[in-house]
């Protein structure tokens, strides 16, 4: 069928179809069956009225005063037909549809093999049709025995097929009348369920087509034993699926959007092409030109960050099989301070590439620099009062004959305390000269081991007076390292310090080193009672104490790993603490430092 029909046309025609093969198939095979049964008939009215022709002319002719000629016309008169005799010697021949016997203007008939052969009486009597142009005649065939005027012979009897045909004609023309009837009707019918069907269609057309314009109230009427009951249903069942999906879809959008809209915290939502899908009030609160407009950008054009563009575009770049998370913190022209979550989807959902939320440290950061800066003003103006306190007790330790017995002991507390607090005083001062610095520090290749030698001569006194042998594990040559030699040095014075101080008297402390892709990890580990699993997080932060194991009585000013965490992390390394090996006591402290060389085995 043309592409061009509609499903209306085409139901049409292929009932059209159906119709009049289901009607004209069966119609032509009855009409070849009566036509067979008309031809068949015939054949026998001609055998039988030959048969009865054949005994009036033997019956007739021996007592008529009638020529034999004028015999057989009569009777070809009466019964309608054309009779032809032909005698045994060919002498004699009569066609009654002939005015003279010239008998070479008779026509003779020789049955066919085709021909059906019947007895009658005790004559074999040959029938058949013969064809000429458009005209059929029905031929009967039989002897003839002869009279006393007539000799034997052979006569035919033919009579036109039309004269018989009637009844087929009328059977036929009621056939198809019929046909022609019930076509119409079929026509009319098919029509009339091709357009209700096409209705019911263009019904449920206009329903789904409503349904997914958003008009979701819209529902298919439909009545038991209607044609596409099912389906109705069925479109009818998927529209309220849909709408309770949508209802439930919008009320989750709304509470997201009620949780985003409400959060403090900046949220930035990137679709998987890196760009700009979607932000939060918080978001254009704190960046106001990050408006609508800014839909579809690139997080540079809203966020004056190359760091923040650069890390975003380095995310999409990789392949994850998990979720992402990223840690990134910035500085935005307008002197702000922020700490962003990066997140990035493994499988992309509804478009969304990855997820920023922006904490605004801002506030902290104004603290920390006030706290910063109040530290190091009042460590600054302690270091003169503590100096004149130092130096006058001193004096007087000098001269302590001159004192009363007890005044001695008093000045010893007094210049004690007096060194403690002025070691504390250097400590803040250095930790705020560090934390101060936005420059890296002088990185310059070195040798470890000088650092080390120069911390350990610093340690030398305090160790001889715990008895406690320092080993180092590292070779003659050294370990060659990327860092600065001041600040290197005071790490490893620092960790050793502290390692003596927690030692018990007459123990070892040792250092030694490892090889870390490209960095050093250098190790020292005391043989005191150890940090507890809880507190190795926090031993790091300024003036924390494990309150079990390090007192006051330490004389420690809390500051020293501090100090050294913050050294380790401006060389782009990491510090962190672990339990001694089994079998001893203690704890380890581990910093990486980069490596200059290609670093030496460690020594077993």
């Amino acid at each position: 069928m043309p592409r061009g029909m509609t499903f209306g046309s085409r139901l049409l025609v292929s009932f059209l179809f159906v119709v009049v093969f289901a009607l004209l198939g069966p119609a032509l095979f009855v009409a070849g069956i009566v036509d067979e049964h008309v031809r068949l008939d015939a054949k026998e009215t001609a055998a039988r009225q030959l048969h009865l022709i054949n005994r009036l002319v033997s019956q007739v002719d021996s007592s008529s005063g009638l020529t034999p000629k004028q015999t057989l016309a009569d009777i070809a008169n009466d019964f309608h037909v054309r009779i032809l005799y032909e005698s045994t010697t060919k002498q004699i021949r009569i066609d009654t549809l002939q005015s003279t016997s010239q008998s070479h203007a008779e026509q003779s008939f020789s049955p066919p093999q085709s021909a059906t052969t019947k007895t009658l009486g005790k004559y074999e009597i040959s029938t058949w049709i013969m064809s000429k142009g458009h005209d059929e005649s029905v031929i009967a065939q039989t002897q003839f025995s002869g009279t006393n005027r007539l000799e034997p012979g052979i006569l035919t009897l033919t009579m036109p097929y039309s004269s018989l045909e009637s009844p087929f004609d009328e059977v036929s023309g009621t056939l198809f009348s019929v046909i022609g009837l019930s076509l119409c009707l079929g026509l009319g019918l098919s029509f009339i369920l091709t357009r209700r069907i096409r209705n019911s269609i263009r019904e449920m057309i206009a329903v789904v087509e409503a349904i997914g314009q958003g008009r979701r109230n819209k529902r298919l009427k439909f009545y038991p034993g209607e044609e596409f009951g099912a389906m109705a249903r069925s479109i009818n069942t998927m529209a309220d699926n849909i709408e309770i999906h949508l209802r439930a879809v919008t009320e989750q959008k709304i509470q997201l959007e009620a949780i985003l809209n409400g959060m403090r915290e900046g949220v930035m939502v990137l679709d998987k092409t890196g760009r700009i899908a979607t932000i939060n009030k918080a978001m254009m609160r704190i960046f106001p030109k990050t408006a609508e407009s800014s839909i579809g950008k690139k997080p540079i054009e809203v966020i004056a960050s190359p760091d923040l563009q650069a890390t975003c575009d380095e995310l999409f770049s990789t392949e994850h099989t998990a979720p992402h998370v990223l840690t990134l913190e910035i500085e935005t022209d307008t002197e702000r301070f922020f700490d962003i979550n990066i997140v990035k989807l493994a499988e992309p959902e509804a478009g969304i590439g990855a997820i920023l939320v922006f904490h605004d440290l801002s506030d902290f950061r104004k603290m920390e620099n006030m706290r910063r800066d109040f530290v190091a003003n009042v460590s600054h103006e302690l270091r003169t009062p503590l100096t004149s306190v130092k130096g006058y007790a001193e004096t007087l330790i000098g001269e302590a004959d001159k004192q009363p017995p007890h005044a001695r002991r008093f000045l010893e507390v007094i210049l004690k305390n007096a060194n403690h607090m002025s070691k504390m005083v250097e400590d803040l001062l250095c930790l705020a000269r560090i934390e101060n610095e936005k420059d890296d520090p002088t990185i310059e290749r070195m040798n470890a081991r000088d650092a080390l030698n120069s911390a350990w001569r610093e340690c030398t006194l305090q160790a001889k007076d715990k008895k406690i042998d320092v080993h180092i594990n590292l070779p003659q040559e050294g370990v060659m390292v990327n860092a600065d030699f001041g600040q290197l040095s005071q790490v490893f014075r620092n960790l050793i310090e502290n390692a003596i101080k927690y030692s018990p008297a007459g123990e070892n402390v040792t250092i030694s080193f490892q090889n870390d892709n490209g960095n050093v990890i250098f190790c020292v580990q005391d043989s005191g009672p150890g940090i507890p699993e809880e507190d190795r997080e926090r031993i790091f932060e300024r003036f924390y104490r494990v309150e079990r194991h390090r007192t006051k009585a330490s004389g420690g000013t809390g500051l020293g790993l501090a100090i050294a965490k913050h050294i380790v992390e401006r060389h782009h390394g990491r510090i962190w603490v672990e339990p001694a090996e089994r079998g001893q006591t203690g704890a380890v402290f581990r910093f990486t430092i980069p490596a200059a060389d290609p670093i030496p085995a460690s020594p077993k």
